[in-house]
C-alpha cells in the first residue's frame, strides 16, 4: 500500500459519507470547530506525499555501485593532475619564481670577479729635465684565495739616459721581469671580504632553491583549494536543480490532490513560493560556480599561457574521495621532513650565511701583518753595473688601526 493509499483510507475513516448541502448548513458551526482538526490531517498527508518523493531522489543521488561505461562527461572531465600541470608549467608567479635562480647565478659570477686575472700597464715619460727617460711597465695580478695570497708580475723597461742610482724604474737595456708573491698572515688570511662575499654568494644560490620550492608549495595549495572549490560549486549546482526539479514534478501532484480535495489550495501557494526559492538558489549557485571556475582560471592556462574557464562538462559525475594518509608512515614522513622541507633548508642556509659574517667581523679585528718575496732579473746591454745578479726581496709589513672602528662595529 502506497502513501496516497493510507492517506485516502485515513481521511475516509474521519469524513465517512459526504452530508447534503442543506445538513451542511446545519452543521456549520461543527465545521468551523473542527478546522484545527482537518489541517492538521492535512499537513500529516502533505508529509507523507513529501516522504514518497525524497527517497526516490535520495535513489537517484546515490553513485551507483555496479560497474558502467564511462560517459563522456566522464572521460572529459577535469582533474586535479591537470590543474597542478598547468601551474608548474604555465602559471606566470611559477614562472617568475624561478626567475630567483637566475639572479642568483647572476649574483655568484659577480662575485667571482674577485678571481679575475688582472692585467694593467703604465708608462712613464721625462721629455725635459735633467733626466730625460720613457718607462714602460707592464704586469698582472692573480688572487688565489689560498689564505688570501696573491700572485703578481710583470715587466719593466726603461730608455734614454743614464739615470741615478736612486731611481727604482731604471733597467738594463733589454727590460727587467719580475714575479712576487704576497701572503697575508693575520688580517684577511683565513678570511676577507672577497672570499666572504662569494660563499655568501654561493650560499644564495643554493637559498633559491628552497625559496622557489616553499612558492611551488603556496600555488600548488591555493590551485588545489580552487579546483576543489570549483567541484564543490559544481555539486552545489546540480543539488539545487535537483532540488527545484523536485518542487515542479510534486507540483504536478499537488495539483491533482487539491482537484480532488485532499489537501488546500494553501499547500500550491506554498509549493510555488518553495519554487521561486530554488530557482533563486539556483541562480545564486550558478553564479557561485561561474566566480569559481573564474578563480580556477588563474591556475588553469592553455597552451598560450591564457586563462581557461573550465565548463559544467569538465566536472566528473562525482566528487573525489580524498584518501587520508597513512598512519604506518607517519614516523617516515616526519623524518623526511626534516631534510626536504624548504622552510628548514633556508633557515639553514641563512645559519650558514650569519656564520660567515660572524667570522669575516672576528677576522678584521686583527691587525694586518702581510708577508711578501720577489724576484726580478734585468737583461741587456750593461748600462747599471749595480744591476748585473738577480735580486730577491723579502719583506713583512704590519698596519694595525689603533681605534679599530670599523672591525668592531659588526661585532
Amino acid at each position: 500500500m502506497n502513501a496516497m493509499s493510507v492517506v485516502a483510507l485515513h481521511l475516509n475513516r474521519r469524513s465517512g459519507p459526504r452530508p447534503s448541502a442543506q445538513g451542511q448548513r446545519a452543521r456549520g458551526d461543527d465545521h468551523r470547530a473542527s478546522a484545527v482538526h482537518w489541517t492538521a490531517v492535512r499537513c500529516f498527508a502533505l508529509c507523507l506525499i513529501l516522504g514518497s518523493f525524497f527517497p526516490g531522489l535520495q535513489a537517484a543521488e546515490t553513485p551507483s555501485t555496479a560497474p558502467t561505461t564511462a560517459s563522456p562527461a566522464a572521460t572529459n572531465a577535469l582533474t586535479l593532475h591537470e590543474v597542478l600541470d598547468s601551474v608548474r608549467q604555465q602559471y606566470p608567479p611559477m614562472l617568475a619564481a624561478l626567475i630567483e635562480r637566475d639572479v642568483a647565478a647572476g649574483r655568484l659570477q659577480s662575485a667571482r670577479g674577485t678571481f679575475d686575472f688582472q692585467f694593467f700597464s703604465r708608462l712613464f715619460d721625462a721629455p725635459s729635465g735633467y733626466y730625460q727617460s720613457t718607462t714602460v711597465d707592464t704586469g698582472f695580478e692573480q688572487f688565489t684565495g689560498l689564505w688570501g695570497s696573491t700572485l703578481f708580475g710583470g715587466y719593466r723597461v726603461t730608455t734614454g739616459g743614464l739615470l741615478p742610482d736612486y731611481e727604482k724604474s731604471r733597467t738594463q737595456g733589454s727590460g727587467e721581469p719580475r714575479i712576487g708573491f704576497r701572503l697575508p698572515l693575520l688580517r684577511d688570511g683565513s678570511i676577507d671580504r672577497r672570499r666572504a662575499t662569494l660563499i655568501k654568494a654561493r650560499l644564495d644560490k643554493d637559498l633559491a632553491d628552497p625559496v622557489i620550492h616553499r612558492q611551488q608549495i603556496d600555488f600548488i595549495r591555493a590551485a588545489t583549494a580552487g579546483y576543489y572549490g570549483w567541484l564543490a560549486a559544481g555539486e552545489r549546482l546540480r543539488l539545487s536543480e535537483a532540488l527545484l526539479r523536485v518542487a515542479r514534478e510534486r507540483m504536478d501532484t499537488l495539483k491533482t490532490q487539491s482537484e480532488s480535495g485532499l489537501i488546500a489550495r494553501i499547500v500550491l501557494t506554498d509549493n510555488r513560493r518553495l519554487i521561486v526559492s530554488r530557482e533563486l538558489a539556483m541562480v545564486q549557485s550558478r553564479r557561485r560556480f561561474e566566480a569559481a571556475g573564474l578563480a580556477l582560471s588563474l591556475f588553469y592556462r592553455d597552451g598560450q599561457e591564457n586563462p581557461t574557464v573550465a565548463t559544467r562538462d569538465r566536472l566528473p559525475p562525482s566528487l573525489p574521495i580524498p584518501v587520508g594518509p597513512e598512519a604506518s608512515l607517519l614516523q617516515q614522513d616526519l623524518q623526511r621532513s626534516l631534510t626536504v622541507r624548504p622552510e628548514l633548508k633556508r633557515l639553514s642556509l641563512t645559519q650558514d650565511k650569519l656564520e660567515v659574517d660572524r667570522r669575516l667581523a672576528r677576522n678584521q679585528l686583527l691587525p694586518n701583518l702581510d708577508a711578501g718575496v720577489s724576484a726580478n732579473r734585468d737583461y741587456g746591454d750593461r748600462r747599471y753595473k749595480d744591476q748585473t745578479e738577480t735580486e730577491v726581496q723579502v719583506g713583512v709589513e704590519l698596519r694595525v688601526p689603533l681605534q679599530r672602528r670599523e672591525a668592531k662595529g659588526p661585532v
